[in-house]
């Protein structure tokens, strides 16, 4: 059988195949690998001195299929991204496969990965030290009443991945949305949108960091410099590419012009 849809359904099957396999193998992998993951987990909260509890024996079990999933899916999204991009790759002019390569699968992995490591070791570690100091506080009156905080270990971890699929996805969410503007035709609005609100979103975002971070000097105005060197040079790329943009249709226009005068 010559037809296309022969091809592109075995090639479809065995796409399918190797995507399950390498889910088979990462379940295998983390399953085995439990307590080097669950130590991973837990480093954001060594620093506090504090204990995990266990309410019951199916927890640690719940823990292990939960973590043996989630992960699992998670890891296998760069290869499942790998098979899409070589299965379309047949359909796709050369320009459209390097942005999708690129933008989509590289520059993606590499914002999710950054933002994993920076808040798992940077911001966790001060969200749970605030967190667990609130006993500090109900028992430096030293009433009859004790308050002593403890953690449930499957609530932990749970809350600790729910965290971190929520941030990445409000990451990527940004990191399309900026790249979105930058491909769209309409240049001026783009222009505008950052020269009007870039201040105030820095302002906001800034607030918000410094809520979240530790409140050390250095810290935060090496935060506050990134961050305003960011803004900076995202309007003056925007202002460079307006005015290359302006310049091309001008240029355009004038050859134009020449061509009809001297017809």
């Amino acid at each position: 059988m010559n037809y296309p849809i022969y091809f592109y359904s075995v090639e479809t099957f065995w796409k399918i195949v190797y995507f399950l396999l390498n889910l088979i193998s990462l379940v295998l992998v983390i399953w085995n690998k439990m307590d080097s993951i669950v130590f991973f987990e837990m480093l954001p909260f060594i620093s506090t001195n504090k204990k995990f509890i266990v309410l019951g024996v199916t927890d640690l079990l719940d823990l292990f299929w939960f973590n043996c999933f989630s992960l699992s899916f998670f890891l296998s999204w760069p290869f499942l991204t790998f098979q899409l991009n070589s299965f379309f790759k047949s359909s796709w002019h050369y320009y459209q496969f390097g942005f999708v390569n690129s933008i989509l699968f590289w520059w993606s992995l590499i914002v999710c990965s950054v933002t994993i490591l920076f808040f798992h070791l940077k911001i966790l570690p001060s969200i749970l030290s605030f967190f667990t100091q609130w006993d500090v506080m109900f028992n430096q009156n030293q009433t009859s009443l004790v308050v002593e905080s403890q953690l449930n270990i499957l609530s932990y971890i749970t809350w600790i991945l729910e965290f971190h699929y929520f941030i990445n996805y409000c990451i990527l969410i940004t990191f399309y949305y900026i790249i979105s503007l930058f491909l769209k035709k309409n240049l001026i609005n783009n222009y505008l949108f950052i020269k009007n609100y870039r201040k105030g979103l820095l302002f906001y975002l800034i607030i918000l960091i410094f809520f979240i971070i530790p409140p050390e000097l250095i810290q935060q105005l090496i935060v506050f410099f990134v961050l305003y060197l960011s803004s900076e040079l995202t309007f003056l790329f925007s202002c460079v590419k307006l005015t290359n943009n302006l310049k091309t249709n001008r240029n355009a226009n004038y050859s134009s012009i020449i061509k009809e005068t001297t017809s």
